[in-house]
């Protein structure tokens, strides 16, 4: 298979090193016969996709794949901030909208040093997140680290199971003014929008803003339903590319051939990344938007 042939193919990856100190360990390391295969298993694969250096490539074991399709789906008790590691210390990357994270004016850049006196330096990003996390409506009390601040902070956080609207809407100018907020692509998010979007194909609708900003994960398929709204049918919407390039594949818009005219403003900052990249890219391709930004994720 096409595994095995790369295996036989990779020569450029020596091993040699890596046997000698695998060898030197289970040799000489005092404790190894407490040493746990699949960790370590892990522990290596981990290492090698890091050392790609790719803040896009990232290896998770089973565990941490479990946690990260429950993000996802959105059931989840906890603060709702999203943490990162950086060297040795667990780092808040983004604070998200309706969160406690945020009522409790935590922010980004953070460093969490202790949640229930517990202390995070050390945990990786998995093991830190089951001590911030569960149940709702219990609290956390967490030992932040502020660069511009000269003392530790510390802050009781109510955990929540919150339910965030995937679309948002308000008026801005007596109904002549739409701002559409696109919180998520995720299941139900492009039918929600389509539902909204027609109610503004009325005359007195004259410009939508839709804010893409603080959006950073969902599905490209969702993506592709709502730019379906506004480009032609069967126009390109985004291109996934392999290093294989016959794996390359094209997603299309797909609607019957009615599409939403009026004017539109698209937000994006540092945050927006993923679909919302897509989206926003793609409308300004096709003319179909203006874009106000800053540089994306």
């Amino acid at each position: 298979n096409k595994i095995s042939l790369f295996r036989m193919s990779n020569l450029d990856l020596n091993l040699d090193l890596f046997w000698k100190v695998y060898n030197i360990v289970r040799l000489n390391y005092y404790s190894s016969d407490s040493i746990d295969s699949t960790k370590s298993q892990y522990g290596l694969i981990s290492g090698y996709v890091n050392s790609l250096w790719d803040k896009f490539s990232e290896f998770m074991p089973p565990e941490e794949t479990k946690q990260f399709n429950t993000a996802l789906s959105w059931d989840f008790e906890w603060i709702w901030a999203v943490i990162d590691k950086n060297e040795s210390w667990i780092v808040i990357d983004r604070v998200l909208k309706w969160s406690p994270a945020l009522n409790s004016w935590l922010q980004k850049w953070d460093v969490i040093l202790q949640a229930n006196w517990k202390d995070l330096s050390d945990l990786s990003v998995s093991d830190a997140v089951s001590n911030i996390k569960w149940p709702a409506w219990s609290t956390v009390k967490l030992k932040i680290a502020r660069a511009w601040e000269k003392d530790y902070i510390y802050k009781d956080i109510i955990r929540q199971k919150i339910t965030i609207p995937s679309v948002d809407t308000k008026s801005v100018n007596d109904d002549e003014i739409w701002y559409i907020a696109l919180n998520i692509f995720w299941e139900n998010t492009a039918k929600e929008f389509s539902d909204i979007l027609n109610t503004f194909r009325n005359d007195k609708t004259k410009w939508i803003i839709i804010d893409l900003r603080d959006n950073w994960w969902g599905l490209l398929e969702i993506a592709r339903e709502i730019l379906s709204n506004f480009i032609e049918n069967d126009k390109v919407v985004v291109t996934t590319k392999y290093k294989d390039a016959t794996q390359n594949e094209q997603f299309k818009s797909m609607n019957d051939w009615t599409i939403f005219g009026k004017k539109i403003v698209v937000l994006i900052n540092e945050n927006s990344a993923s679909a919302s990249e897509i989206t926003a890219w793609a409308l300004r391709d096709y003319n179909k938007a203006i874009l106000v930004w800053t540089k994306s994720y």
